[in-house]
């Protein structure tokens, strides 16, 4: 949905001379930094509670994390970012950047 709501932008970007491969390109860009960015921060900001855990369980501050399950989740969420932010932008590149500028969000 909030690709759909840049048609105006896509527009702009075409209208002042960038390509559709450059404007995908782009969004493409933007989805991979987002999704690690999410990465990052979804894998640092949960860690304090189940490591408090682990210490008072196992005595240990490290909690157990299976790597090929974190890898999972990691990649399957950043696999939907970026899935969902291209056919969007694909479909959306199809119109003519000057009927595509006079549209109303």
């Amino acid at each position: 949905m909030d690709t759909a709501s840049r048609r105006r932008e896509f527009a702009l970007l075409r209208l002042t001379g960038s390509s559709r491969s450059q404007v995908r390109g782009t969004v493409r860009r933007e989805s991979f930094t987002v999704a690690a960015v999410g990465g990052v921060l979804g894998t640092l900001l949960p860690v304090p509670p189940p490591a408090l855990v682990a210490l008072a369980l196992a005595g240990e501050p490290w909690p157990t994390v299976p790597v090929p399950g974190w890898l999972a989740i990691v990649g399957s969420t950043a696999l939907l970012a970026v899935a969902g932010a291209m056919p969007p932008t694909r479909l959306m590149l199809r119109a003519g950047p000057v009927d595509a500028i006079g549209t109303k969000e």
